[in-house]
């Protein structure tokens, strides 16, 4: 595994936990996943983690229980150690509402959860490779830019 290749995966549902394992290697095999069943206890990881351990990329479901995505995207984006780390929605709601909050909150991207593991791949795809290439008009609906 490289050095800095890492992601965390906070969803409540195991078969997503799974497609996105599938995804992510499938994309680079290289890249270390993290998967946490709910927010605080990947709040309280985070946060005890050193500077070098902490990951690339969050992505993180809206709905879930004890602590709702929206809170946890606040609860990371208040903390000075972790505020600069990627955070990426991945959801099942497509309602404006929750991608406005998104955005406010400081997402950097919005994937609706597609319904192909292919789209998913892509959509992965585009945004670990940092989001420089125009984002393919398949993608326009699965994937919103939230970051400027």
């Amino acid at each position: 595994m490289k050095e800095g290749k890492k992601i965390v995966l906070i969803d409540d549902d195991d078969d997503d936990w799974l497609l996105f394992s599938e995804a992510v290697k499938k994309i680079d095999g290289e890249w270390l996943c993290l998967f946490f069943q709910d927010a605080i206890a990947a709040i309280l990881f985070l946060s005890g983690s050193l500077k070098e351990e902490l990951p690339n990329y969050i992505f993180l479901d809206l709905n879930m229980p004890k602590m709702n995505g929206k809170e946890c995207l606040m609860e990371i984006k208040s903390r000075k150690e972790l505020a600069d780390i990627s955070v990426n929605i991945l959801s099942t709601s497509v309602l404006e509402n929750d991608i406005r909050q998104a955005k406010m909150l400081g997402a950097d991207y919005y994937i609706i959860k597609p319904n192909k593991l292919r789209l998913l791949e892509d959509a992965l795809r585009f945004i670990l490779n940092g989001g420089k290439s125009a984002l393919p008009d398949e993608l326009k609906k699965w994937i919103k830019v939230l970051a400027p």
